[in-house]
Protein backbone atom coordinates (compact mmCIF):
# COMPACT_ATOMS: atom_id res chain seq x y z
CA UNK A 1 0.00 0.00 0.00
CA UNK A 2 1.49 3.35 -0.85
CA UNK A 3 2.06 5.77 2.03
CA UNK A 4 -0.73 8.22 1.14
CA UNK A 5 -3.36 5.50 0.71
CA UNK A 6 -2.15 3.68 3.82
CA UNK A 7 -2.45 6.87 5.87
CA UNK A 8 -5.98 7.54 4.58
CA UNK A 9 -7.14 3.98 5.16
CA UNK A 10 -5.52 3.83 8.62
CA UNK A 11 -7.16 7.10 9.63
CA UNK A 12 -10.54 5.85 8.50
CA UNK A 13 -10.18 2.48 10.21
CA UNK A 14 -9.27 4.10 13.52
CA UNK A 15 -12.24 6.49 13.36
CA UNK A 16 -14.86 3.88 12.49
CA UNK A 17 -16.55 2.01 15.30
CA UNK A 18 -16.31 -1.22 13.31
CA UNK A 19 -12.60 -1.91 13.33
CA UNK A 20 -11.89 -3.02 9.76
CA UNK A 21 -14.67 -1.58 7.61
CA UNK A 22 -13.66 0.91 4.94
CA UNK A 23 -16.05 2.71 2.61
CA UNK A 24 -14.12 3.53 -0.55
CA UNK A 25 -16.05 6.81 -0.88
CA UNK A 26 -14.40 8.01 2.35
CA UNK A 27 -10.84 7.46 1.12
CA UNK A 28 -10.89 7.92 -2.68
CA UNK A 29 -11.51 11.27 -4.31
CA UNK A 30 -12.00 10.13 -7.93
CA UNK A 31 -12.22 7.00 -10.10
CA UNK A 32 -8.48 6.78 -10.73
CA UNK A 33 -7.59 7.21 -7.08
CA UNK A 34 -10.29 4.67 -6.17
CA UNK A 35 -8.61 2.12 -8.43
CA UNK A 36 -5.29 2.67 -6.66
CA UNK A 37 -6.81 2.53 -3.16
CA UNK A 38 -8.79 -0.59 -4.12
CA UNK A 39 -5.62 -2.32 -5.32
CA UNK A 40 -3.75 -1.34 -2.18
CA UNK A 41 -6.47 -2.62 0.14
CA UNK A 42 -7.07 -5.89 -1.75
CA UNK A 43 -3.32 -6.56 -1.60
CA UNK A 44 -3.87 -7.52 2.04
CA UNK A 45 -4.27 -11.15 3.01
CA UNK A 46 -7.99 -11.24 3.90
CA UNK A 47 -10.35 -8.78 2.23
CA UNK A 48 -14.09 -8.98 1.64
CA UNK A 49 -15.43 -6.42 -0.84
CA UNK A 50 -19.10 -5.47 -0.81
CA UNK A 51 -20.17 -3.95 -4.13
CA UNK A 52 -23.47 -2.18 -3.52
CA UNK A 53 -25.92 0.31 -4.98
CA UNK A 54 -27.34 2.95 -2.61
CA UNK A 55 -30.91 2.43 -3.91
CA UNK A 56 -30.80 -1.38 -3.48
CA UNK A 57 -32.70 -2.69 -0.39
CA UNK A 58 -30.79 -6.03 -0.23
CA UNK A 59 -27.54 -4.02 -0.39
CA UNK A 60 -28.66 -1.85 2.51
CA UNK A 61 -29.39 -4.97 4.56
CA UNK A 62 -25.79 -6.13 4.00
CA UNK A 63 -24.21 -3.06 5.66
CA UNK A 64 -25.08 -3.95 9.29
CA UNK A 65 -24.14 -7.59 8.60
CA UNK A 66 -20.71 -6.55 7.34
CA UNK A 67 -20.26 -4.12 10.25
CA UNK A 68 -21.16 -6.83 12.76
CA UNK A 69 -18.85 -9.42 11.23
CA UNK A 70 -15.95 -6.96 11.26
CA UNK A 71 -15.92 -7.35 15.03
CA UNK A 72 -15.94 -11.15 14.76
CA UNK A 73 -13.17 -11.23 12.13
CA UNK A 74 -10.54 -8.62 13.09
CA UNK A 75 -8.07 -10.20 10.64
CA UNK A 76 -10.41 -9.40 7.72
CA UNK A 77 -10.72 -6.00 6.07
CA UNK A 78 -14.19 -5.23 4.72
CA UNK A 79 -14.29 -2.76 1.83
CA UNK A 80 -17.56 -1.21 0.66
CA UNK A 81 -17.71 -0.01 -2.97
CA UNK A 82 -20.61 2.06 -4.30
CA UNK A 83 -20.97 0.83 -7.89
CA UNK A 84 -22.73 4.00 -9.02
CA UNK A 85 -19.82 6.14 -7.92
CA UNK A 86 -17.03 3.76 -8.99
CA UNK A 87 -18.24 2.47 -12.34
CA UNK A 88 -14.68 1.55 -13.33
CA UNK A 89 -14.55 -1.06 -10.57
CA UNK A 90 -18.07 -2.25 -11.42
CA UNK A 91 -16.92 -2.87 -14.99
CA UNK A 92 -13.55 -4.33 -14.04
CA UNK A 93 -15.15 -7.01 -11.88
CA UNK A 94 -18.28 -7.42 -14.02
CA UNK A 95 -20.64 -6.58 -11.18
CA UNK A 96 -24.15 -6.81 -12.60
CA UNK A 97 -26.09 -8.14 -9.62
CA UNK A 98 -26.37 -6.31 -6.32
CA UNK A 99 -25.07 -6.82 -3.78
CA UNK A 100 -21.98 -8.69 -4.91
CA UNK A 101 -19.38 -9.88 -2.42
CA UNK A 102 -15.86 -10.72 -3.54
CA UNK A 103 -13.13 -12.26 -1.42
CA UNK A 104 -9.51 -11.24 -2.07
CA UNK A 105 -6.09 -12.23 -0.86
CA UNK A 106 -2.94 -10.55 -2.13
CA UNK A 107 -4.83 -8.89 -5.04
CA UNK A 108 -6.23 -12.24 -6.12
CA UNK A 109 -9.99 -12.86 -6.24
CA UNK A 110 -10.66 -16.11 -4.39
CA UNK A 111 -14.45 -16.28 -4.35
CA UNK A 112 -17.58 -14.37 -5.28
CA UNK A 113 -21.19 -14.27 -4.15
CA UNK A 114 -23.94 -12.54 -6.12
CA UNK A 115 -26.87 -11.55 -3.94
CA UNK A 116 -27.32 -10.88 -0.26
CA UNK A 117 -26.37 -13.29 2.50
CA UNK A 118 -27.49 -13.66 6.08
CA UNK A 119 -24.84 -13.11 8.75
CA UNK A 120 -24.27 -16.83 9.36
CA UNK A 121 -24.01 -17.48 5.61
CA UNK A 122 -21.39 -14.76 5.16
CA UNK A 123 -19.56 -16.02 8.23
CA UNK A 124 -19.47 -19.53 6.77
CA UNK A 125 -18.23 -18.17 3.44
CA UNK A 126 -15.42 -16.24 5.20
CA UNK A 127 -14.40 -19.37 7.12
CA UNK A 128 -14.34 -21.48 3.94
CA UNK A 129 -12.52 -18.89 1.86
CA UNK A 130 -9.82 -17.76 4.30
Amino acid sequence: MNIKNLALASLLVTTVTHARVIDLANVAHDQRHAQSVFNDITAQEHVVVLFYAPWCPPCQRMHPIVNGLANKYPQVTFLKVNIEKYTNLKSRFRVNLFPTLMFFSNNRALARNNGSLKAHELSNKINRTF
